[in-house]
């Protein structure tokens, strides 16, 4: 354990920093090791056992028999009650499926003032749309199992130059390592 807290001062791959309103985390695969740097940072920082993870930067952690399930419902509720919508009928998606809008449909409206108001309502909507949609999905998250299953599968989807405007692709993917979701992407 020495050796490796001198190689990290070593290399200077580490910077100590303030920890967040009185939270410290450790994981590690090997209970011994955990135990051996918590008291070594206990030696040196006043520090405290907060138990098993359960809340951390917004994300809920709970455990089952043997796996573990990260989701952002509190984050949802939070915000459905502070724009007094946890009353709201769910929506299926957070847009509407297959519709295709486009700079150059309707026509140009001459007074600007008309076109801010309509950007306004139709920005009012969309925001609303989506936490229609988040409160469908309040349970919603990841689930993290143990896996003997190593395989790397990886899903990728694009839509080329579906844009009307800019001609611009879509596109986005998935990574498993076995059956757990491990990184995931959708960009235009």
């Amino acid at each position: 354990m020495q050796a490796e807290i001198a190689t990290l001062h070593k290399n200077q791959t580490w910077e100590l920093v303030d920890p967040p309103k009185g939270m410290n985390i450790v994981g590690c695969n090997s209970s011994i090791l955990i135990q051996q740097l918590i008291h070594k940072l206990q030696s040196v920082f006043a520090m405290r056992d907060l138990g098993k993870l359960s809340y951390f930067l917004g994300i809920e952690v709970t455990y089952d028999a043997d796996s573990m399930h990260l989701s952002q419902g509190k984050y949802v509720l939070d915000l459905l009650h502070q724009t007094s919508m946890f009353d709201s009928k769910t929506a299926p998606t957070p847009g509407i499926v297959g519709k295709s809008l486009s700079k150059f449909d309707g026509d140009v409206m001459e007074d600007f003032t008309m076109y801010k108001s309509v950007v306004g309502a139709l920005q009012y909507l969309s925001v609303k749309r989506i936490l229609r949609y988040l409160r469908g999905t309040i349970h919603d998250g990841l689930l993290l199992q143990p896996s003997e299953n190593f395989t790397i599968q990886a899903y990728t989807n694009a839509d080329w130059g579906a844009q009307p405007d800019d001609r611009r692709s879509s596109s986005g993917y998935l990574v498993y390592l076995g059956n757990n979701l491990v990184t995931w992407l959708a960009s235009k």
